[in-house]
């Protein structure tokens, strides 16, 4: 193996993967893109996984062991740590990568020193169904604010910012780890998508950690806490208004109007804040917010006809101009509504709010 630094550290953590591996391994090693190294670690595999690892003689690999199970966070930490390119390489040991995989990434991070994590569309092996990702960076972070944006069997870091900020994978983050890193590296650099497939994505392996039965109980924990650090740490949320982002977040229906009310009063301090620390883009902001503040208000529609007034309040609070379509599928709850207050109380509630979406379109005729 070289002594010269390579240019990507390709780092993948493996675990009980024998019908797999071997295909994986050969997939990257098949790259046409060369310098790299191959940081393989076995993460006490029981089955005949470190026998097939051993059998490649490619002197790109650098083989390493833990003496126990320690996890999928763990591993990966150890790989960063053992990593010398300048850019690290993330993949997983049951998928199959494609290949331009690597080569592509690369040439999109070295024609953009600020991006500092890249990744793709992926494919799900055996079909045609293709997963794809937003892609320019706006898009990609307001998309972190609801899930992970990334798929995590392809993605490349630019390593300097994981030193720089003394940030690693999160054991309190177990089962979506991957989210919590890109979370805490937002405002550090710009993200970026290929719109392209540079990988088959794996999802019959038994032993993956969606396969597990604790991980949809593991998960629910992990993303309460990953939407309570996005509130306090992008939005500058007390933990009680964090909480009530959490459940916006979730579009959980409100116990009360004073509930729902306390939600829409967040939304206007989170747009102020965002104002002041521009972590996100603004109009892309709002439009996220207002189609979670729609749901919530849609799942609360027993508590009548105020939940629709608040909804409007809502609206107006996000400076967004009418959707009327979005107003009458609230209302469109219908039987309940007018089985509650009357049909007559029902038209003259549309009448009402047409008459008012009429004057934001003038209002916005002016604007121009």
């Amino acid at each position: 193996m070289s002594t010269s630094a390579p240019l990507v550290s390709v780092v993948m953590p493996v675990y009980n993967c024998e019908q797999y591996v071997q295909r994986s391994v050969s997939a990257v090693l098949n790259q046409r893109f060369r310098d790299f190294e191959f940081i393989i670690i076995n993460d006490g595999s029981t089955d005949r996984t470190k026998e097939l690892l051993q059998a490649f003689t490619d002197q790109r690999i650098r083989y390493f062991e833990n003496d126990e199970n320690y996890g999928v966070v763990r591993t990966l930490n150890r790989g960063i740590d053992l990593a010398r390119g300048k850019y690290i390489m993330r993949t997983d040991a049951d998928d199959v990568s494609y290949l331009d995989m690597i080569g592509s990434l690369v040439d999109y991070m070295e024609c953009d020193p600020e991006c500092i994590l890249c990744g793709s569309y992926v494919r799900i092996l055996g079909t045609k169904k293709i997963v794809p990702k937003p892609s320019i960076d706006a898009k990609v972070k307001i998309y972190t604010l609801l899930s992970c944006p990334f798929p995590h069997t392809c993605i490349m870091i630019r390593k300097q910012v994981l030193f720089d900020r003394n940030l690693r994978y999160d054991l309190q983050y177990l089962d979506g780890e991957d989210h919590g890193l890109w979370s805490e590296l937002l405002p550090y650099g710009k993200f970026h998508n290929l719109k392209k497939v540079l990988i088959d994505y794996n999802k019959s392996n038994p032993d993956q950690v969606t396969a597990r039965p604790v991980h949809k109980e593991n998960y629910f924990r992990f993303r309460r806490r990953m939407h309570l650090f996005h509130g306090k740490r992008y939005f500058n949320l007390s933990h009680a208004e964090a909480e009530i982002y959490w459940r916006l977040i979730r579009s959980e229906k409100a116990g009360s109007i004073d509930a729902l009310d306390e939600t829409r009063r967040l939304l206007a301090k989170i747009m102020m804040e965002n104002l002041k620390n521009g972590f996100f883009h603004q109009g892309l902001l709002k439009k996220f917010l207002l189609f979670r503040w729609y749901y919530v208000c849609l799942n609360s529609y027993e508590l009548g006809a105020r939940t629709f007034f608040s909804y409007v309040k809502g609206i107006k609070t996000t400076q967004q101009y009418f959707n009327i379509l979005a107003i009458l599928s609230l209302l469109a709850q219908g039987r309940k509504l007018i089985g509650l207050f009357g049909p007559d109380a029902f038209y003259r509630a549309c009448r009402r709010h047409l008459q008012t979406l009429k004057g934001n379109k003038q209002e916005c005729r002016y604007k121009r």
